[in-house]
């Protein structure tokens, strides 16, 4: 069975490039495997990752933006103003950050039916789509 469209947050992209715990590079970068083709994420996860790779050091400023030209080879959702909008409801609604709303809204936009992230609550389902923390035995 061929797996649904799944939306990918920038914590999962980050382990994959993360050699100070190989144990979740591990089990992001299987989780982000077996996706295959079906990996959505978006813009925003584009400039986290690079930001949060080059303040931590995990990455120079030459290998994240090669990274980043890799990851965009995925379906990317651009935020757009009616996402921020729809964005801000989930935010109200669910009492989330407008960064996580963000993702969620994303994820939506992209038709996606799950979210890989480790920010919300597994098996939460928000606006249709399931919270999977692939990370949370890990924990």
């Amino acid at each position: 069975m061929r797996s649904p469209r799944t939306f990918v947050d920038t914590n999962l992209f980050i382990y994959l490039f993360d050699a100070r715990d190989p144990i979740k590079s591990a089990r992001a970068k299987e989780a982000i495997l077996k996706l295959g083709d079906r990996v959505v994420l978006s813009t925003q996860v584009l400039q986290e990752f690079y930001w949060a790779t080059t303040k931590k050091a995990i990455l120079d400023v030459h290998k994240a933006r090669e990274a980043v030209a890799s990851m965009s080879e995925f379906e990317v959702v651009a935020l757009t103003p009616s996402i921020v909008s729809d964005a801000i409801d989930i935010s109200i609604v669910n009492k989330l950050s407008i960064w996580d709303s963000l993702i969620v809204q994303s994820a939506i936009a992209g038709r996606c039916e799950r979210l890989l992230t480790e920010d919300l609550n597994h098996g939460q389902r928000i606006k249709g789509v399931l919270v999977e923390n692939p990370l949370r035995e890990l924990e």
